[in-house]
């Protein structure tokens, strides 16, 4: 078995929750989130998430917006007709990019550069 591993991945960027299981017979796997069934493509063709055939999650981008947030713990649940096993908990992180002006830098021909400094901003505490 390999379990979902804590992530954190940058906004609109694609990324993978691994869960891959072996049985006989084959094991359906379900995935949750936050204790919810995770809905996926193409069981709902809005999805931009797909359960790939081992069994993983992928994720086309990581959404982190007013209507959806990828952010979330993840686990996976395997079962057959023998029982089932649930996965470890792993936390995905979706992080959003802020650039600020943090100075603009001029040589001696009036030459002007800005430099940015750049930010993630996350909706959940870093792991710990």
């Amino acid at each position: 078995v390999e379990h979902p591993k804590d992530i954190v991945v940058a906004r609109n960027e694609p990324v993978t929750l691994n869960c891959e299981v072996t049985g006989d017979p084959e094991p359906m796997i379900d995935w949750y989130k936050d204790g919810k069934p995770v809905s996926t493509a193409p069981m709902d063709p809005r999805s931009h998430r797909v359960l790939l055939p081992n069994g993983s999650l992928f994720f086309l981008r990581a959404v982190h917006n007013k209507k959806e947030q990828d952010s979330g713990v993840y686990w996976c649940v395997a079962s057959n007709a023998a029982g089932s096993a649930q996965s470890k908990h792993a936390t995905l992180v979706v992080a959003v990019a802020e650039a600020t002006t943090a100075s603009q830098e001029c040589n001696e021909e009036n030459f002007c550069t800005q430099v940015f400094l750049h930010q993630l901003r996350t909706s959940l505490p870093l792991f710990g």
